[in-house]
């Protein structure tokens, strides 16, 4: 369970819940207009599965839209699909980054502590 808590601090830390609900919300709102302006868009459920498809650029060809305002839907779902996982791989690089270099800094800041003490024993002792 701690592993979760650490997992939720880093992303409210980040900011990433919202672009992650931005992301949501923008495939949502795609999926609806695709399903009234493209005729290969027959339901909602496919307008997501485009909309998913098409952010990810898999590209299964499984549905594909045939209308100029289902395709201009479609290069902002992909442009914007492309900014959100770049964003959130450079925050996830980041955090980790931070991270390894908390540790390691506390592991120098620790030695340096004991190197402290032990000069201090060496220089009682040698009274």
């Amino acid at each position: 369970m701690d592993i979760y808590v650490k997992i939720w601090h880093a992303l409210k830390k980040t900011d990433t819940i919202k672009i992650i609900i931005n992301f949501i919300v923008v495939c949502l709102i795609s999926s609806i207009l695709l399903k009234y302006v493209d005729p290969n868009i027959k339901t909602f459920k496919d307008g997501l599965w485009y909309c998913f498809v098409a952010a990810y650029t898999i590209g299964f060809g499984d549905i594909n839209v045939t209308s100029a305002a289902g395709k201009i839907i479609t290069f902002i779902v992909v442009v914007h699909g492309m900014f959100v996982f770049a964003i959130m791989t450079g925050l996830a690089i980041t955090y980790y980054n931070d991270f390894f270099n908390y540790r390691k800094y506390h592991k120098v800041e620790a030695f340096l502590d004991e190197l402290k003490k032990l000069n201090v024993k060496i220089i009682t002792n040698a009274d």
